[in-house]
């Protein structure tokens, strides 16, 4: 009777830790998923290179994924070739989801306008429903 109560006993381990290590391996695959749903950063068409006429500023980015429900674009100071400081930021989820310009967002950081001859990077993302994607960047 001993015998037959361990070997039910092991039997039950075995079968809990299968599942232990079935359900972690779903969530690995559940974490990989979700980190290849929502991608790589947008790529930014506009402006190309550096802002040289900071008033006429039109951000563009590329067209997100099906389920695109927002974007967020900023733009930050650059020093030799770092984001130095975040002076410019927009959330867009109404609309066109692809297109700003600076009256569409609002300044930081005591910052009032763009300078020209200043070096900038614009960053952006796009929002699903399963989260945002990585920040596209151009420097």
């Amino acid at each position: 009777m001993a015998d037959k109560l361990r070997f039910a006993l092991s039997v039950l381990v075995a079968f809990l830790l299968l599942g232990l290590f079935a359900a972690h391996a779903n969530a690995a695959e559940a974490v990989e998923a979700e980190s290849q749903a929502t991608g790589a950063g947008p790529q930014i068409v506009s402006p190309a290179g550096r802002i040289v006429i900071p008033g006429d500023m039109k951000i563009v980015t590329e067209k997100g994924p099906n389920d695109h429900l927002s974007s967020e674009l900023e733009v930050w100071r650059v020093s030799k070739g770092q984001l130095v400081l975040k002076v410019w930021q927009a959330r867009l989820d109404s609309g066109n989801l692809t297109t700003a310009t600076l009256d569409g967002g609002s300044f930081e950081a005591g910052v009032d306008s763009l300078h020209p001859w200043t070096r900038y990077a614009i960053r952006a993302r796009h929002g699903t429903a399963r989260g945002f994607t990585e920040w596209g960047l151009s420097l």
